[in-house]
């Protein structure tokens, strides 16, 4: 049987645990790592190397809307980029999107815009607006009778 105090202790230890769990700072917990990009365009042909350095270097310096921009831009070249290319890319891609979603402040739509951009590029898809599914917005037909 608990007594009142146990279930207090109990629950003060519960609670405290989920708000230390909670603060972690407001920061991402995430690093921009861009070592796979740069290695598989260290030996790219000029045209490719050219926009990957800027995407590496906007991206080191958190400047995330340019570094998509710039990977949309390569991704445009998607017939010269070999599979390891394509995959890191996509991998940056993955990078940015999850740091902008552990920290609110660096969210940015037009930056999701981009990396969406660049991976419908890579895989030969049409661009598409991020948010907007117009079927999802259009009501349902009426019932068939």
């Amino acid at each position: 049987m608990k007594t009142p105090i146990t279930t207090l202790v109990v629950s003060a230890l519960a609670s405290l645990m989920l708000l230390l769990t909670g603060c972690g700072g407001g920061g991402s917990s995430t690093k921009m790592d861009t070592a796979e990009l740069e290695k598989t365009f260290a030996s790219a042909d000029a045209s490719l190397k050219g926009p990957a350095d800027e995407a590496v270097k906007a991206l080191k310096g958190g400047k995330y809307f340019d570094g998509a921009t710039a990977l949309a831009n390569l991704a445009k070249s998607v017939d010269k980029l070999n599979d390891e290319q394509k995959n890191a890319m996509i991998n940056v891609g993955a990078t940015i999107q999850l740091i902008m979603s552990e920290d609110g402040d660096r969210a940015d739509l037009k930056v999701y815009q981009a990396v969406d951009d660049m991976i419908n590029l890579l895989n030969g898809e049409a661009l598409k607006q991020v948010g907007t599914d117009p079927d999802r917005s259009k009501p349902a037909p009426p019932p068939a009778e």
